[in-house]
C-alpha cells in the first residue's frame, strides 16, 4: 500500500506538522478504511482547507452580514453550573398599543437584563417571557416590580422550570436512575 503524505497535497500548502505529539494509541487502519480515508481528503469531503471550507465560510459571513445569523450561543446546564439559579416562563395577557401593536412592549421587556427571551405568541395569551434569576424570590420580584408595572400588562401567569430535558435541539439530561420506587 502506497504512502500519501498529506503535507505534499497542494490544498494543505501552509499547514504545519504537529512538532511533538502524544499518540493515545497507534493509528492503525483496516481494510478499506485507507481507501475510504483517501477518497474523503481527495473529494474534499474532510478537511480543514479548500473549496468546501471557503464555500461554508463565505455562506457563514454572509449570513452574518445580513443579519440572519445574529450571534452564537452556548447551552448551558444550569443545574450543573449553578444549582441555585431558577428559570422562569412567564406568559403575559397584553394590550396591544395602536401604534405598534406589541412591539413597543416586547422592546421594553427585552431590555431587561434578567431576560433571556420574549416570543409574540398565538393562544391564551400575548408575550412568552424566559427570565433567570437567583432565586425564586427575585424573579418574584422581577414580575411585580417590572413586569406587572407595564401599563399595558393586563395580567402575569409564571410558570418554575423543574427541570430542563432539552434545549436548542441538545439533550440535556444523563441517563439517571429513578431512585424512586413505585407504589401500588
Amino acid at each position: 500500500m502506497a504512502t500519501n503524505n498529506i503535507l505534499n497535497d497542494p490544498r494543505f500548502e501552509g499547514i504545519k506538522r504537529f512538532e511533538s505529539k502524544i499518540w493515545l494509541s497507534s493509528p492503525t487502519m483496516h481494510g478499506d478504511e485507507q481507501k475510504w480515508v483517501d477518497e474523503a481528503i481527495r473529494t474534499n469531503w474532510v478537511s480543514t482547507v479548500g473549496a468546501n471550507i471557503n464555500e461554508i465560510e463565505k455562506q457563514i459571513a454572509d449570513l452574518e452580514r445580513t443579519g440572519v445569523i445574529r450571534g452564537y450561543s452556548a447551552v448551558i446546564d444550569d443545574a450543573a453550573f449553578d444549582d441555585d439559579s431558577v428559570l422562569a416562563l412567564i406568559e403575559l395577557k397584553v394590550t396591544p398599543q395602536s401604534q405598534s401593536g406589541f412591539d413597543e412592549i416586547a422592546a421594553k421587556i427585552a431590555s431587561y437584563d434578567e431576560v433571556e427571551s420574549v416570543r409574540l405568541m398565538s393562544g391564551g395569551y400575548d408575550i412568552l417571557v424566559s427570565v433567570i434569576g437567583r432565586n425564586i424570590r427575585d424573579i418574584s420580584q422581577f414580575v411585580n416590580q417590572r413586569l406587572a408595572a407595564i401599563d399595558a400588562v393586563q395580567s402575569t401567569t409564571t410558570h418554575f422550570v423543574l427541570k430542563s430535558y432539552k434545549e436548542n435541539g441538545i439533550i440535556k439530561t444523563d441517563a439517571e436512575k429513578d431512585e424512586r420506587g413505585m407504589i401500588f
